[in-house]
């Protein structure tokens, strides 16, 4: 079985050799340094994969990104299962902490969990249960909804010689912590949608214009033009640039220039998604604003995400 030597060596140089003989007494595939920055031409010794971390934040992060959400996947379905099943997660769950920490062999479990701030395999089943319960509760139109809430409790419990089912005892938990699910409010999602229920009022004439044709001066008075229409409207002017592989999203209020939005997309996202997400910016800042204003118009300069609201076909 392959090992991992996790080490806070401070200084990759000076304790080269002691390194070296540690690995040869240990034989393990993966070496964990921290406090350890590699020069110029430093590199592992050959046959051996080196991982390099800036301090516990570092390993604790790769753990749970790379283990703890493989553990997490699924566990509602199979927690359900006998202790003795579920058993052997724990050792990975340990040796993981072990290894982002720097620990001994000897550290008690508990300080494990104290030190990293993180729960046991059990626990964090549980929470992850209450989090599916609740979710469901708010969802009535899932399908799940009625199985899981509507079912007599009978059909979740324990034959003769099993464990208690992972619902059942969530449902014992929320009983004991005295939270009733009945407080949990719905979700009701509006049906149909208000995109599909309400005419959404899109003005594209400045298109009809042919930049070529026609003066940047002319193209201006038109857009003024326009503007005028809307003169009793609150205005809201929307972007979404970008450059090489950086993409952004904006909504800009010239009469209270304090409630600009701004975001950051990912990398190499399209334009159109920065246009959609600087469109829906300045939605959400609307909102806040009903109670003062009753009429806004938006303007974007993005062609194509216009056509997508009229047409109400927003595949981004």
């Amino acid at each position: 079985m392959d090992t991992v030597v996790q080490w806070n060596i401070h200084g990759f140089r000076s304790n080269f050799k002691e390194l070296k003989l540690l690995l040869n007494r240990s034989q393990s595939a993966v070496v964990a340094l921290q406090e350890c920055r590699l020069g110029e031409g430093q590199f592992p010794p050959r046959g051996y994969t080196l991982l390099l971390a800036q301090g516990r934040a570092t390993l604790l992060r790769l753990y749970r990104t790379l283990v703890w959400s493989k553990l997490d996947y699924g566990s509602v379905i199979y927690g359900s299962a006998k202790k003795h099943v579920l058993r052997p997660l724990d050792p990975i769950h340990h040796q993981g902490l072990r290894i982002a920490l720097g620990a001994f062999r000897t550290t008690h479990i508990k300080s494990l969990y104290a030190e990293a701030g993180e729960p046991s395999l059990e626990h964090r089943r549980m929470k992850l249960a209450f989090k599916y319960v609740l979710k469901l509760k708010s969802l009535p139109r899932n399908p799940c909804h009625d199985v899981v809430l509507e079912a007599p409790l009978s059909d979740f419990s324990a034959g003769a010689g099993s464990e208690p089912n992972l619902v059942a005892n969530t449902f014992e938990h929320f009983k004991n912590a005295n939270i009733s699910l009945n407080i949990i409010d719905n979700l009701n999602v509006q049906c149909p949608p208000p995109w599909g229920e309400h005419n959404i009022n899109v003005d594209i004439s400045l298109t009809k214009q042919n930049k070529e044709n026609i003066s940047e001066v002319a193209y201006q008075k038109e857009f003024f033009r326009i503007k005028e229409t809307f003169s009793n409207h609150y205005a809201v002017f929307t972007d979404g640039p970008k450059l090489e592989e950086k993409v952004a999203a904006a909504a800009f209020f010239p009469e209270n220039p304090d409630r600009s939005k701004a975001t950051r997309l990912r990398d190499g996202a399209s334009v159109f998604s920065a246009e959609l997400e600087g469109i829906a910016l300045a939605l959400t800042e609307i909102k806040n604003l009903a109670k003062y204003h009753k009429n806004f118009v938006i303007y974007s300069d993005s062609l194509s995400a216009l056509q997508a609201i009229q047409s109400k076909n927003f595949k981004v």
